[in-house]
């Protein structure tokens, strides 16, 4: 990525390196991707700590972070209904170009990622009834194979990749993370699952990086590492952990719980050996989730040290946990966030390993 006299961005088409598992531009210098979740574009409002969003106000939040890199969580159903969102003040497709356009100036690449799925629109004005986080969306854990067997909600899915990637498929700046945190699904049917959505995609975009996790939440790749089903032979993709570290307490007056991921919970040889495998099969590495309400320093340290020597991504679990509610200032998260992101180059000046 380079800043054009213009101060607008051009951005290199990402690939992964099939020797090292690195990702790397059109020259095949390495590129390590550093950045922040958003929540709330996918729930709740549609907003939630976005009220007010403007290119100026994500300018400024990148001025504090040495990042290139944005994970933008969206709702199936609501993409594709195309339903209004009264806090934006316009409908959810707009929103979403509109976030991408304000990502993109300030030079930061987009990962579009399938989040969640229900038609409950966004709160706001005359609607009082604000759909949670926790929407039984992605999948019915009664009956998960149904789901899966009769192509419910794997329909609906491809429905929103046709038309998403359709959009962006000459935009460089736009990776695709094809189903979050998928999980209650056999190792056999999660495989089948990916196949399906790699190929849908790659049939739109051919040049298109996809992030995915495995059938536990993002917590471990193991059915390919156990060979419990053959390994992805598709090149671009970037497997995707996410990565808690167990601590609870209150933050900003509430209670909050962080689970202890498995990663961290075996952090070392077991981490080493999920990250080893799939940069050794030819596969990007990255962390889309990490962080949270509260941050552990030696958690954060580890995180971003082992990130940057291996060149694996990073994007922290979420924007409005490191800043204030008024967005003018970073709170101890940030301010830990920022340290741990200071492990890598500054913002659009690629590694010199080649």
């Amino acid at each position: 990525m380079t800043k054009n006299a213009d101060g607008s961005y051009h951005f290199s088409w990402l690939h992964v390196d099939g020797k090292t598992g690195y990702l790397v531009d059109e020259q095949n210098c390495i590129v390590d991707l550093r950045g922040f979740d958003t929540a709330g574009t996918e729930f709740g409002d549609g907003v939630s700590g976005f009220t007010g969003l403007t290119s100026q106000r994500l300018s400024w939040f990148n001025s504090l972070f040495k990042m290139n890199y944005i994970r933008l969580n969206l709702n199936v159903g609501w993409w594709n209904t195309n339903v209004y969102v009264p806090n934006a003040q316009m409908h959810y497709q707009a929103w979403i170009q509109q976030w991408i356009a304000w990502a993109e100036e300030n030079g930061d690449y987009v990962l579009l990622t399938r989040t969640n799925e229900y038609t409950i629109p966004p709160c706001g004005g005359s609607i009082t009834t604000c759909p949670s986080q926790a929407e039984p969306s992605d999948i019915d854990d009664a009956e998960p194979q149904v789901q899966f067997n009769t192509g419910h909600l794997l329909d609906q899915t491809l429905a929103f990749w046709k038309s998403i990637t359709s959009l962006y498929k000459n935009d460089p700046a736009i990776l695709y993370d094809d189903w979050n945190e998928l999980h209650d699904l056999n190792a056999r049917s999660w495989r089948a699952v990916q196949v399906t959505l790699i190929t849908t995609i790659r049939s739109i975009n051919p040049r298109s990086l996809i992030m995915l996790g495995s059938n536990d939440w993002n917590n471990t790749i193991d059915p390919l590492i156990d060979g419990e089903v053959p390994d992805l032979l598709y090149p671009n993709l970037v497997y995707d952990w996410h990565i808690y570290d167990g601590k609870s307490g209150t933050w900003d007056g509430l209670p909050c719980q962080q689970g202890n991921s498995y990663m961290w919970a075996h952090w070392g040889a077991e981490s080493s050996r999920q990250f080893s495998f799939a940069q050794s099969h030819g596969h990007g590495a990255v962390i889309n989730e990490w962080g949270g309400c509260l941050d552990d320093p030696n958690y954060n340290a580890a995180l971003s040290s082992y990130a940057a020597s291996h060149h694996i991504g990073m994007a922290y679990y979420t924007a409005s946990n490191v800043v204030n509610g008024s967005w003018t200032a970073l709170i101890q998260n940030g301010l830990l966030a920022q340290a741990a992101y200071n492990e890598f180059g500054p913002k659009g000046v690629f590694s010199p390993e080649n």
